[in-house]
């Protein structure tokens, strides 16, 4: 799963259904489970999760042998199944190619002249440049703090108002108040520069800080930054400037300003949180030399064909990413091999087992299954990017998503937290499917993690294609062990097979998921977003909507 403080997410979970119109539609959209399926084999999701995240795979890091092994392996799986190869429309390869420009910092800084003092430079590591183009570029511009740098009157916040930033650089706190909408971080940088800025310097917030500590930040932003290679021509210089700031460099920064930097922080650590923004008494300059170098890797894609003629051209996605962190760089540590068992060796895993349930029971969906394993998610979600806006089948045919990324299956649970479930009718599928397993839905026990928009389903919500992910809820002693695997496991070298993995868990997620995605497949009407859903009013405003249940 994407790094927490690169994305963000909030969440609301299904309700009770009690209006008669959605449970008219419920039912003639997700039909009762009866067909049988074949049943998950734990011993074969362990067999396929102990192959990928072994250390000879050295991470899966994407571009990387590793990754390629991995690769390979999923593709030899698919092809055992008897899937169809999906890597292009002709159905001759199983491999879709996609291209990255990697981009790493060789030097930069952020420096800091307030009027009529000295300056403080902050060089790479201590302050951070954020590497978006190649080139080298130098900025120095008056600074303006902007609070969150939300733009989105609507929803409340309006931090532009009153505050002239064209022509310079403005300073944000990253992400939004705590237990805040996941959309109102969308698209921050954007508006900073349709505002008229030329640069933007991120402050950690005590939340953000929390969750991912700076140390983190920098070992992450040091390393190589991946952006999808572009058809175009790649302008000249790094284009806009980016960069993130400490604390501690917070400090100095907003020293002499009408509010000091922890009493700033103090305010925005509190969900109604709303820092006022101001002109800062003086300038930023943002320096930045970078390097690229092109990386090839490939998305790997198996196709289950539709059984029914009328709905085999709609097609249901299955998607897990495949790769991981890769070996740290850092010598000095006795293991640098972040394996990547739980993220996302068993997602992968776990999609390689729905694909042989759904394949080799006595009837085929009546949908066509895409079984996609992405490259790149990582990196910023860019394999599932690609795939989601260069689709190898007709993007109109892409009825419903089901991502699996990172379920941390280390207890038997007895309920799910369903991202996404609100936001359309596949929601009430799952709700249907999980009630038949003796699972009930809860709300997510930790929204300030943001995960919605942290993960692959979310490349296709941008699409217009309704989506879901399950995992784990967090009854039965649950939340405490998410809480200590994020804390000490998650993105560590420790997410390797030593974990004390649930196997019975394991085999009933496998399970529910592949009773979810049969249920989509069989469904007599595919899935539609909730009427004033803001992501389906927002990427697919002229899609059909369903009525949203009664709360």
């Amino acid at each position: 799963m994407l790094a927490s403080g690169i994305k963000g997410k909030s969440i609301m979970l299904p309700r009770i259904l009690t209006a008669v119109s959605t449970a008219a539609l419920l039912f003639a959209t997700a039909p009762a489970m009866a067909q049988t399926q074949a049943v998950a084999a734990p011993e074969r999701v362990q067999a396929h999760m102990s192959f990928l995240a072994d250390d000879l795979l050295e991470g899966r890091n994407t571009g990387t042998r590793g990754f390629d092994v991995a690769a390979l392996y999923v593709q030899t799986q698919f092809q055992a199944l008897g899937l169809t190869p999906g890597g292009n429309a002709e159905r001759t390869s199983w491999r879709q190619p996609v291209g990255f420009t990697s981009t790493q910092v060789v030097s930069g800084g952020v420096a800091w002249t307030p009027n009529g003092g000295s300056t403080t430079l902050w060089e790479q590591g201590t302050a951070l440049m954020i590497p978006i183009l190649p080139g080298q570029a130098s900025i120095t511009a008056p600074a303006v703090f902007v609070g969150y740098g939300i733009d989105q009157p609507d929803k409340g916040f309006d931090d532009y108002a009153g505050l002239d930033v064209t022509g310079k650089i403005v300073v944000m706190i990253v992400g939004g108040p705590p237990g805040s909408e996941d959309s109102l971080a969308a698209g921050k940088q954007r508006a900073a520069f349709q505002h008229g800025a030329v640069g933007v310097v991120m402050l950690n917030s005590r939340a953000a800080e929390r969750d991912t500590p700076w140390t983190t930040i920098v070992e992450y932003l040091t390393q190589p930054q991946f952006a999808l290679r572009s058809a175009e021509p790649t302008p000249p210089g790094p284009g806009p400037l980016f960069a993130a700031i400490d604390m501690a460099a917070a400090e100095v920064l907003f020293s002499g300003s009408p509010r000091a930097a922890s009493d700033i922080l103090a305010e925005a650590d509190t969900p109604e949180g709303k820092p006022a923004g101001f002109n800062l008494p003086g300038e930023i300059t943002l320096s930045i030399d970078n390097q690229a170098a092109q990386v090839d890797s490939n998305n790997i894609i198996g196709v289950l064909p539709g059984s029914d003629p009328a709905l085999r051209d709609e097609y249901v996605v299955v998607v897990a990413h495949l790769d991981h962190e890769g070996i740290s760089p850092d010598e000095s540590k006795p293991d640098r091999i972040y394996n990547g068992a739980m993220d996302n060796a068993v997602g992968t895993a776990a999609m390689l087992e729905t694909a042989r349930i759904l394949s080799t029971g006595p009837t085929r969906p009546r949908r066509s299954v895409i079984f996609l394993a992405v490259t790149g998610e990582e990196k910023g979600l860019l394999g599932s990017e690609y795939f989601a806006g260069n689709p190898t089948v007709p993007k109109d045919g892409l009825v419903g998503v089901v991502n699996l990324d990172m379920p941390v299956l280390l207890w038997p649970f007895t309920d799910i937290v369903v991202l996404g479930a609100e936001n359309s009718t596949l929601g009430q599928i799952v709700e249907q499917v999980s009630s038949g397993q003796n699972l009930v839905t809860t709300p997510d026990p930790l929204p300030e993690e943001n995960f919605f928009v942290r993960s692959d389903h979310y490349s296709f919500v941008q699409q217009g294609v309704p989506a879901v992910d399950i995992s784990p809820g967090p009854a039965n002693g649950g939340k405490a062990i998410l809480e200590a695997f994020l804390e000490s496991t998650y993105h560590e070298v420790g997410d390797d097979m030593s974990q004390a993995f649930d196997w019975d868990a394991v085999t009933r997620f496998v399970q529910l998921n592949a009773g979810v995605v049969r249920a989509i497949a069989d469904a007599d009407q595919r899935p539609l977003w909730y009427e004033g859903d803001q992501y389906g009013d927002q990427y697919a405003p002229t899609a059909p909507k369903a009525p949203r249940p009664a709360q």
